[in-house]
């Protein structure tokens, strides 16, 4: 069951001594027919399947005591109610006590009590109505919306297909889904990040908190022993900013806590959450003390759960990863909307205003289905009615499916609202409603709008009843129960008959009041309630003749005093305020505004300055009074039927100017008509403003009550809420706020609306609640200022700033274009010399880095054909990387285009040498610019504070709660070839900003190529080698187009702007081969027969490049083995030593030959005898 208006609350034993504080009603005991009861949703049981819920009892300290002796003793909660108790229209289910007849002790028993006079219910079902600001609340879980469209490729894609829930972060890696206080509605709606503690001793809080433990934190603390109230009273006067509360009853439902004590109401915002989460979160933060590290941030985008800050939940693991690894999912997450140019589509949202859900803006998209489905159970027949409009060309529009079953065919123009109501059977159904256009044309809104969407018949009891407000009107479902009395009458009710009464004399009440405490004294008047018009006048004798178009004559003009209709305050009051006695007066003509004169004596024209060369003229719309309406500014009113109508004047429900001429102002606090007479219109003030440059809008603002700026007062751009506005304030003794929002170049139309209702509606409000809300609601706005719009006065000259250039117009200041740069001081945009570059508003050109090159007025440097490298180990001398080879496997032989790149549990999209358009077809955060690399961040809400009911989100984020892509590297610094060790590649290094400091990222393109172990080769690893070595010798497979990639340098978190570096291994990152890289190397033994084999390898690591020579085989020689060469040069030499070795001793012999003959012995004598 959904109910977007039912709030519930809890309070379990005991109510401690300081309740009474709070404000008990003189500690009166308590009776069984003081307690009150809070219903939970209905969970469904594991043990039976069946759903149940929870009833508890509290005793309200504004009413009784408990603590009181003779009080009757609270009782016991009643666990496992089935869901299925009915009760009838004009009746809502509820719990009381009874006594019982044997103990005396008192018990819960259900049952169904009638709406209380001025309130009705649907007798089981739900109802969201836009003219009572439903739309704003969360939407129901059984509601989805998502988008897709038609891409260029005629492929049909998703856009984003998950709901939106209100979430609490913690650090960066945990969401849960939460709901907020009932109280939290009065407070001002802000963004909430602070760190989150455990209160020291009970983690109930139930007790004072010492110290300054807590002061500036978010608290978690469990429920259970006292009141919701007295835990944020508690922690809030010992200086904590926030509570965060989880149950103490395992996978029970949620619901919403609320304050024992309505008319003192905690100052601090609450927040509910599950047992299951609530143990894992107060786990992180034990974990985190004990560590002796700093708390964990709590984080959430809205203190209210209103539906601009309301997120997709993020497909985390309970450890932080995601999910998937399909890259695809990333997609789904994705809203394109407000891109101009690309396709892309929006699904159903709904509007600033939350008068309305509509299908989204797909302005400037074709080819879209958006589409709204609803599934639900219809316990019992029932019915579903909702009044819807359309308005686009013929060729688009709105159909509406029931089970799958068109219902009534497209419709392309309906306006102002119909109606179309459908009887549903008991049983499970599926609605949806399908808005959707063709390839071609826009018209209109183009849009499709649900006002209200009521379903009867999908539970058996309506937990709470609605006001009348309105319903009477829309015909709603039981709402016939609800008369409608007319101005300064109220309803009065008795033993079940109602009937209409007067207010008494003197006493008036706005139109739809119930009861007599409606009827309040009517207030003296005072200069409020008095309205000044001026009109320019001739005398035409002694007759003064109204001149129709100007307000002034000659300086002169006629200013007719009178109250202001209709009139709600009582002239006849001794202390009221009288009108003048000449109701009209000469006077001198009304001041301009600043930056303006009256030349003429008749209109206001802006100020002309004419200032020197390279100097502008600062252009300023201010306005600072408010005695007319002032040129740009117009005012409607949107009714109960949608339809638009131009203020008249004749009605305080429009915007009026102040009677002190100080202020623009709508609402009953400011002299305007009281919510219930105001009915549900809402007033829109205009200012079409055309930014001829980047400037500043700021105003000044006063709400009443606090917490209407957000939710009665909303700032809107050109149709959606604000973005990147800051609020500062409070001051002064209203007080004021000051908001500064920076808005781009071009026309923008600023709409400041005052939704009537939405200030006081709630479902909690009981009525003397609202009695005392009313008479005091509204807006009132002063001090607008706009700088350097089109056509303002000038107040003053000034030299534009450096990276500008002074307009052709002279009155403004221009970015200088890309390549091109100023210094500011009135210097003009110069080019680029070649070898520099710049981007668009830059100061002064830079110098291109190593690798990089460029011509003249560049934008960027752009990648030398071929990266030369130094003499250094692992390349040889003159070697040369091929970057578009590089870039080609990159992109997997692709021309251009980001590659998604997971780096373990990172996503980044890389366009190497070429920067792009982030992945969304837009970038981060909403700019134009393009970078070279992008890194997927994980869902959050907001990034810097931002001001209540201006959109609730980051200052500089795509979308609310979904994921959002950021530059790493917007600008190529150098390309340079890298030899560490066995690294070997091309080091690309990349610089960039992130949330405004400086940011490097690297990646190293390393070579990655298959080498022989030991220098052996085998015939099977030659073969290899020579294909991944010698691309240029014959055909072989390319680089592989799977990008793997590593950290080299790992980001401390997924948010961090740490410098990055990763690594990508591929063959295409070697250098280029070349022919005196080869060598030939003999492979295995000679074979006598067929020869040696000789193999040509690389000797260093390379791809592509020079072909290497054919392989070859050579003769074996002889068989001795030993080469004849080297035979030859050991035996010449021997020879030639031998021959001379020779004729050196026959030359020996020769000269001493005399001395080498024999002698005869001289002892023989002659003959013998």
């Amino acid at each position: 069951m959904w109910a977007p208006g039912s709030r519930w609350g809890f309070a379990a034993v005991l109510v401690l001594a300081l309740v009474r504080a709070v404000g008990s009603a003189g500690g009166r005991p308590c009776t069984d027919s003081d307690w009150r009861f809070t219903l939970s949703e209905c969970v469904q049981e594991e043990e039976t399947g069946r759903k149940s819920r929870g009833i508890f009892a509290y005793g309200p300290s504004d009413v009784c005591s408990s603590e009181a002796a003779t009080s009757r003793p609270e009782p016991k909660p009643l666990l496992g109610v089935p869901c299925h108790h009915p009760c009838e229209k004009g009746t809502r289910l509820a719990a009381d006590a009874q006594r019982r007849q044997a103990d005396g002790d008192s018990q819960v028993r259900l049952q169904c009590q009638t709406c209380e006079p001025g309130r009705f219910s649907l007798g089981g079902g739900s109802l969201y109505d836009g003219n009572v600001g439903d739309w704003s609340l969360p939407l129901p879980a059984e509601m989805t919306t998502f988008c897709f469209y038609r891409g260029t490729d005629y492929e049909w894609y998703a856009g984003n297909s998950r709901p939106k829930r209100c979430l609490l972060h913690l650090a960066l890696d945990l969401a849960v889904q939460t709901r907020p206080g009932t109280w939290n509605e009065f407070l001002p709606d802000v963004e909430i990040r602070m760190p989150l503690v455990i209160p020291p001793g009970d983690p109930m809080d139930c007790e004072p908190v010492t110290g300054d433990s807590v002061r500036g934190k978010a608290v978690l603390v469990q429920r259970g022993v006292c009141t919701f109230q007295l835990k944020a009273d508690l922690l809030a006067s010992a200086g904590a900013l926030a509570v965060v509360l989880y149950n103490n009853e395992p996978r029970a439902g949620y619901f919403y806590p609320s304050a024992s004590n309505q008319t003192v109401l905690p100052q601090i915002p609450i927040f509910m959450i599950t047992m299951e989460d609530g143990e894992s979160i107060r786990a992180r933060v034990e974990a985190a003390a004990a560590g002796g590290v700093a708390a964990p941030e709590l984080h959430a985008a809205t203190s209210r759960c209103s539906a601009a800050g309301l997120e997709a939940m993020p497909t985390m693991t309970p450890t932080g990863g995601h999910s998937g690894n399909n890259s695809l999912e990333f997609f789904r997450d994705e809203t394109w909307d407000d891109i101009e140019g690309q396709r892309g589509c929006a699904s159903w949202s709904t509007d600033a205003t939350g008068g309305f859900f509509h299908s989204g803006n797909n302005l400037h998209f074709h080819w879209v289905y958006s589409v709204l489905m609803l599934s639900l159970r219809f316990v019992r027949d029932g019915h579903l009615r909702f009044r819807y409009s359309v308005d686009s060309e013929s060729y688009d529009g709105l159909s509406f499916l029931m089970d799958q079953a068109e219902r009534f065919p497209k419709v392309s123009r309906k306006a102002p609202y119909v109606e179309f109501k459908i009887d549903v059977p008991r049983g499970p159904h599926t609605f949806t409603w399908i808005y959707q256009k063709d390839y071609s044309s826009t018209a209109g809104e183009d849009r499709a709008r649900l006002q209200v969407l009521e379903v009867v018949g999908s539970s058996y009891a309506d937990l709470a009843c609605r006001s009348c407000n309105g319903a009477r009107e829309l015909d709603v479902h039981g709402a016939e129960a609800c008369p409608v009395c007319e101005r300064d009458h109220y309803l009065y009710s008795l033993g079940g008959n109602s009937s209409c009464e007067p207010c008494p004399s003197g006493f008036g009440a706005p139109s739809g009041s119930v009861g007599a405490g409606s009827c309040l004294m009517r207030r003296a008047c005072g200069q409020r309630d008095i309205e000044v018009t001026y009109s320019a006048f001739e005398m035409n004798g002694t007759v003064r003749q109204l001149v129709g178009g100007i307000v002034c004559l000659r300086n002169e003009t006629l200013a007719v005093s009178a109250w202001r209709r209709p009139v709600v305050c009582d002239p006849g009051r001794p202390e009221s305020m009288q009108l003048p006695e000449e109701a009209a007066e000469v006077r001198a003509c009304p001041p301009c505004q600043p930056y303006e004169h009256r030349p003429q004596g008749e209109l206001c024209e802006p100020l002309v300055r004419t200032c020197a060369q390279g100097f502008h003229s600062q252009r300023e719309l201010v306005v600072a009074h408010w005695y007319t309406w002032p040129r740009r500014f117009s005012h409607e009113v949107i009714g109960l039927d949608g339809s638009s109508r131009s203020d008249d004047g004749s009605s305080r429900s429009h915007w009026q100017l102040a009677s002190d001429a100080s202020a623009a102002v709508v609402g009953s606090a400011f002299g305007g008509l009281d919510e219930a007479e105001a009915g549900h219109d809402i007033a829109r003030l205009h200012l079409d403003a055309p930014f001829s440059s980047e400037g500043n809008l700021s105003f000044v603002f006063e709400a009443r009550p606090a917490g209407a700026w957000g939710r009665a007062a909303q700032l809107t751009v050109n149709g959606t809420l604000a973005k990147g506005a800051v609020l500062e304030g409070p001051f002064g003794r209203f007080p004021l706020w000051r908001v500064v929002l920076p808005l781009p170049p071009g026309p923008h139309r600023i709409t400041w609306s005052w939704r009537y209702g939405a200030s006081s509606e709630s479902e909690d409000v009981d009525d003397a609640e609202s009695s005392q809300l009313r008479g005091v609601t509204g807006l009132r706005l002063l001090n607008i200022s706009a700088q350097n719009v089109a056509g303002a006065g000038a107040r003053g000259c000034a030299p534009c700033l450096a990276g500008h250039e002074v307009a052709p117009d002279g009155s403004s200041c221009r970015r200088c274009p890309a390549g091109h740069s100023s210094a500011g001081g009135g210097a003009a945009c110069a080019a680029c010399d070649s070898g520099y570059a710049a981007a668009e508003g830059a100061a002064a050109c830079v110098a291109c880095g190593p690798g990089l090159r460029s011509a003249g007025a560049a934008a960027r440097c752009e990648p030398v054909p071929m990266l030369a490298a130094k003499n250094f180990v692992g390349a040889s001398t003159g070697s040369q990387w091929d970057l578009q080879a590089i870039a080609r496997a990159w992109h997997g032989n692709a021309t251009e285009g980001l590659r998604p790149l997971r780096v373990e549990d990172r996503l980044y999209y890389v366009g190497l040498f070429s920067p792009f358009l982030g992945p969304a077809g837009g970038t981060a955060w909403g700019t134009r610019a393009d970078a070279y690399w992008w890194e997927r961040l994980p869902p959050r809400a907001s990034s810097a504070p931002s001001s209540p009911g201006i959109g609730g989100s980051a200052v500089c984020e795509a979308g609310s709660g979904v994921a959002s892509y950021r530059s790493v590297g917007e600008s190529l610094e150098s390309l340079e070839p890298v030899s560490e060790g066995d690294v070997l590649g091309v080091l690309a290094t990349f610089t960039g900003t992130c949330e405004g400091t400086p940011r490097r990222a690297k990646v190293l393109l390393r070579c990655e190529a298959e080498e022989t172990p030991n220098g052996v080769l085998g015939l099977a690893a030659a073969a290899l080698m020579k294909r991944a070595h010698a691309m240029g010798r014959s055909p072989s497979p390319s680089p592989s187009e799977v990008l793997q990639a590593s950290f080299r340098k790992r980001p401390t978190s997924a948010r961090s702007c740490d410098d990055v570096e990763i690594e990508w291994r591929s063959q295409a990152a070697c250098p280029l081969c070349r022919p005196d890289d080869f060598v030939p190397v003999k492979y295995g033994k000679c074979d006598p027969r067929k020869g040696q084999v000789v193999m040509i390898m690389a000797r260093s690591r390379c791809f592509g490049g020079a072909a290497a020579p054919q392989d070859r085989l050579e003769p074996c020689g002889d068989s001795g083995g030993i080469p004849k060469a080297v035979i030859a040069a050991f035996v010449v030499p021997v020879a030639l030593v031998l021959c001379c070795l020779g004729c050196y001793v026959a030359l020996l012999r020769r000269r001493y030959s005399q001395y080498m003959s024999l002698e005869e012995d001289q002892d023989t004598g002659g003959d013998l005898r």
